[in-house]
């Protein structure tokens, strides 16, 4: 439900209702992140998500926020199950 006014919106400001989520990584962990952190996310309904959080660097030295992508991973996840379930 996140809408284009929300845009510049602290994180802490959302809530995530159908999230199962672990805490968001700090700023100074993004900030000397080397690359993205990732980690997975799951809805209550049972879905799957990559979360990928990575700095958003301006012109000007320094970090001008946190660009967040959610992939959805819930066929994958299937999959790996799947066949995790048929190895044993």
């Amino acid at each position: 439900n996140v809408q284009m006014q929300d845009r510049g919106r602290p994180l802490s400001d959302f809530t995530h209702v159908a999230l199962e989520m672990p805490e968001m990584p700090g700023v100074e962990a993004i900030e000397r992140a080397e690359r993205p952190i990732e980690d997975e996310v799951r809805l209550r309904d049972g879905s799957t998500f990559l979360r990928r959080v990575l700095p958003y660097r301006s012109a000007t030295p320094g970090i001008a926020g946190s660009v967040i992508t959610f992939i959805d991973i819930t066929q994958r996840k299937a999959a790996e199950d799947a066949l995790r379930e048929s190895q044993h």
